[in-house]
């Protein structure tokens, strides 16, 4: 993982992708009483798979974002993946892909302004 280190280099890919995961994670129903799994969220059209890694050890946390996805049987249809992040609880962060655009502001304030919506898994 690469290592992420204070003071961030403000505008950096994972210093945008980290206030981005705080906006949505912090409005996220029931966030601190989740301790591991996979969960589909969803915030505004924005479909987001997070991961949780819990008694696995060594094992990333991870998120991957798509605007406007639909998903259907488990994969996401329609739409192309803005981001793919890999961390973990020491601050290190792997970018694994991150497209940035418009939709990391139109994400951050939709995630300030409305919950996080949980979609069950198919």
């Amino acid at each position: 993982m690469t290592q992420r280190t204070r003071p961030y280099r403000k505008g950096s890919r994972a210093d945008r992708f980290l206030e981005i995961r705080d906006a949505v994670l912090a409005n996220m129903p029931g966030a601190k009483s989740v301790a591991s799994g996979r969960m589909v969220l969803a915030v505004g059209p924005f479909l987001i798979h997070y991961c949780i890694p819990g008694a696995m050890p060594g094992r990333p946390f991870n998120m991957q974002i798509w605007p406007g996805g639909r998903q259907q049987g488990g994969h996401v249809l329609q739409a192309d993946k803005v981001a793919n992040v890999d961390w973990d609880q020491h601050g290190n962060v792997e970018i694994i892909s991150f497209r940035s655009g418009t939709w990391e502001q139109e994400l951050i304030t939709l995630a300030n302004s409305t919950n996080v919506e949980f979609l069950p898994r198919r």
